[in-house]
């Protein structure tokens, strides 16, 4: 007997069936270990992209002179909006991972270490 989030096809290829507990673990999996890994602190990581950025744009301004401050925040926001275009052609589940991954990432950058108040 097949696993509940197990199906055959037309064809007799397994489709594996996923629920939204399969996509957060899949991107708890990614950026707290291969991308933790490859890429290092994810913080630092983006607050690098977002010096990066930062300098860029500002280069590429009209009048050069102002200086556009994009925030690892920002990096992540941003991140989330690539991926959201990439949805609109077409929907992958990468692509729903790691909207998961971002968002995870963007409240431990703006909330993470704060002190939660739970009922008693």
């Amino acid at each position: 007997m097949e696993p509940l989030n197990q199906a055959r096809n037309r064809q007799g290829m397994t489709k594996i069936l996923i629920d939204r507990d399969d996509f957060l673990e899949q991107a708890k999996e990614l950026i707290n270990g291969q991308r933790a890994k490859d890429y290092g602190d994810a913080k630092e990581n983006h607050q690098k992209i977002a010096s990066l950025w930062s300098a860029y744009m500002t280069c590429k301004r009209p009048d050069g002179a102002s200086y556009i401050h994009i925030t690892p925040e920002d990096v992540v926001l941003m991140m989330m909006l690539v991926k959201v275009a990439r949805l609109t052609h077409a929907s992958t589940t990468d692509s729903w991972v790691d909207l998961c991954g971002y968002a995870a990432l963007g409240g431990e950058f703006t909330h993470g270490f704060e002190l939660a108040e739970v009922g008693e």
